[in-house]
């Protein structure tokens, strides 16, 4: 077996996997690519998937802690699965 470099370079751009857990997925991760200024976050912030969610509007919320400490690391760009990709407010 082989442990890969978990931060490779790629095409002159450098990512950054990092595992953030969460919600709805303890596996979640988020890529960065800094020199680019995105943060790819996939569903990282989004409630528990529906069989998982507790019942009454609780189980429907975000992750808002989660997704408010990733946006406070100041990347321009943000792209999760379910939006278009967006800018912070105060950008």
């Amino acid at each position: 077996m082989q442990v890969n470099d978990p931060n490779p370079i790629f095409e002159r751009h450098r990512i950054e996997v990092r595992h953030v857990g969460g919600n709805h997925a303890p596996d979640s991760t988020v890529v960065a690519v800094p020199d680019s200024g995105v943060l790819l976050l996939g569903d990282c912030f989004y409630p528990p998937p529906y069989h998982l969610r507790e019942p009454g509007p609780a189980g429907e919320e975000i992750d808002l802690p989660q997704i408010t400490a990733l946006v406070a690391e100041g990347f321009d760009w943000y792209v999760d699965s379910h939006s278009p990709p967006w800018r912070p407010p105060f950008s």
